[in-house]
């Protein structure tokens, strides 16, 4: 077996190859020799300082520079000026997640142990785990104790699986516990080089410092919103409710405080109630409550990230939701905020679906945009996928299906499921619209991916259940059998009425592709007791006629975080 062998696996679970010694002195001699000199071959922490700088000046293009901010906030150069501060401040609580990109693509990279800084190492797995070409990462270590190295690499993102390779050719596989920071400082460090699956698994105590504190309020409370920003960037919304209300109570109470720190824990508030809006995907008062804060602060990074949310805004029309996002969208690109302002005009995009025409244009040159403005966006998938849509609901497939297929490329890992289970059904949309008959196996599969996945943890069951009406639709209109079998097999009634009762917003859509299929097939009922249409919000535009024509809903992607 040659060494570059040892080296494929496959797969969505991101791996990391590690050899022992003897292994890069035996039989992988050869292999590592030929990659000696290379820029694959980092055996110096300047060479891998390098990598990564490269990495970030291409992504970071546009977006504001993580490691910077950071010192801003919690190093000695903290600004005199409160209004510096705050936007500092709501730059680095808007941080979104990126992945290495850029014109050198480098497969394999190969890091020497014990001659590269451990943060290093960390921050090239945390880059180029997500990115579309998933370069092999082999780690050479210095000595055969594969025991040491699950300690080096307890720091890697959460989940990823680890490859022991020794020269006898014995494997191993392990799968990274990630349990977080043990300190604060190691906590800020992580975040600093975007390792943001340790900041979210260090535990809230670790943050609690009262001697690194120092009196600081944004020492006392910054780290702890940043944990929870790392958490909303994985969609771990339910470990974050109650952390959030707790950390509101603290911040509101601004009682003998100066006016510099009063300005800044009003900041933290706003930031605060917006995560809320995320998490509990509706405004409540929330939102209201967080554009008054960005008023009287008068600072318009906040006021965007507010407009980001128009969707949520109540009683607001669409000429006011488009106002607001297009607001929005400049003030980002002016402040160098192009990840949002990308998000931004992708909300804007996808309200034509809801109108009686869409502008494929629109959305080519919003993906051209993207890939040119921010190449790392962890979000491209979306992007890829919403082009798609625009495609398949004008009547060209066969362009959906192309577009749909590169999004595939950025949605690898369990991180991504959800965007990866939106392509794969929608690239089974544009054959069904075809007249093209999508095999059984591959639609059995992705029923128990949804359920063994999504459903059985609870986990977004919205669209869970809109995924899982698509499979249905698909399965009775190929085969009245097949759909009822999978109707039996599977508690796919529970998950429909779930899917309404957790999105009044969105309910309309399952409403009105159920109604298609039981007046298609007269025995057949899905909803034992539907809401009444006018408890949901009703579905308009190209989105309805397509259901209304086909019994098919393409699903595609607001983009709030």
């Amino acid at each position: 077996m040659d060494a570059i062998d040892f080296f494929k696996e496959t797969g969505e679970v991101f791996t990391v190859y590690v050899v022992d010694r003897q292994f890069s002195i035996g039989r992988g001699l050869e292999y590592f020799k030929s990659f000696k000199g290379k820029p694959n071959y980092i055996d110096t922490n300047e060479i891998a300082h390098k990598r990564i700088s490269s990495v970030m000046q291409w992504i970071q293009k546009k977006i504001p520079p993580i490691a910077q901010l950071i010192d801003i906030c919690f190093g000695s150069l903290l600004p005199v000026n409160v209004v510096d501060t705050v936007t500092a401040l709501n730059k680095l609580f808007g941080t979104e997640q990126h992945q290495a990109a850029g014109p050198d693509v480098i497969d394999p990279i190969i890091i020497q142990e014990g001659k590269v800084l451990t943060k290093y190492l960390n921050e090239i797995i945390s880059l180029y785990k997500d990115c579309n070409f998933r370069p092999a990462i082999i780690i050479i270590l210095k000595d055969n104790d594969f025991d040491r190295a699950k300690s080096l690499l307890a720091n890697c993102p959460d989940g990823i699986q680890i490859k022991f390779i020794k020269n006898s050719g014995e494997t191993q596989f392990y799968k990274v516990v990630n349990t977080g920071a043990d300190n604060i400082e190691g906590f800020i460090s992580a975040f600093s080089h975007q390792c943001f699956s340790t900041c979210s698994k260090t535990k809230r105590d670790v943050l609690l410092n009262e001697e690194w504190a120092n009196n600081s309020v944004i020492r006392k409370y910054g780290p702890q919103i940043l944990k929870i920003r790392t958490h909303l960037l994985f969609d771990e919304k339910n470990e974050v409710h109650n952390y959030i209300n707790d950390l509101l109570n603290q911040v509101t109470d601004t009682t003998n405080y100066t006016s510099y720190e009063k300005t800044v824990l009003e900041s933290f508030k706003c930031n605060l109630l917006l995560f809320k809006v995320f998490c509990n995907d509706r405004a409540g008062n929330d939102l209201k409550a967080a554009y008054s804060l960005a008023v009287d602060l008068n600072n318009d990074i906040l006021k965007a990230h507010t407009f980001r949310f128009a969707y949520f805004w109540d009683a607001c029309s669409l000429t006011q939701q488009l106002d607001m996002l297009n607001e929005a969208h400049t003030i980002f690109l002016n402040n160098d905020i192009a990840d949002h302002a990308i998000y931004c005009k992708n909300n804007a995009n996808v309200t034509q679906f809801d109108t009686g025409r869409v502008y494929v244009r629109d959305f080519d040159n919003l993906l051209e945009e993207a890939i040119s403005n921010v190449p790392g966006l962890v979000g491209m998938s979306h992007i890829f996928n919403n082009t798609g849509v625009a495609y398949l609901v004008t009547g060209q497939p066969e362009e959906a299906m192309e577009y749909f297929s590169k999004g595939v490329d950025y949605a690898h890992g369990q991180e991504r499921t959800v965007q990866r289970l939106a392509l794969h059904i929608n690239k089974f949309l544009a054959d069904f619209y075809c007249g093209e008959i999508i095999k059984e196996q591959h639609l059995r599969k992705v029923l128990n991916e949804i359920f063994d996945g999504m459903v059985r943890n609870n986990f977004l069951p919205f669209i869970s259940s809109r995924y899982v009406l698509n499979i249905l639709s698909i399965s009775l209109q190929q085969n009245l059998d097949l759909g009822m079998d999978l109707l039996s097999s599977f508690p796919i009634r529970d998950l429909l009425n779930q899917g309404i009762t957790s999105n009044p917003i969105g309910g309309g859509q399952i409403l009105l592709q159920t109604k298609y299929l039981e007046q298609k097939y007269k025995n057949l009922v899905l909803l034992d007791n539907p809401p009444a249409y006018n408890t949901v919000e009703a579905i308009t535009g190209v989105r309805k006629d397509f259901i209304v024509k086909y019994g098919i809903n393409p699903f595609y992607f607001c983009t709030w975080l």
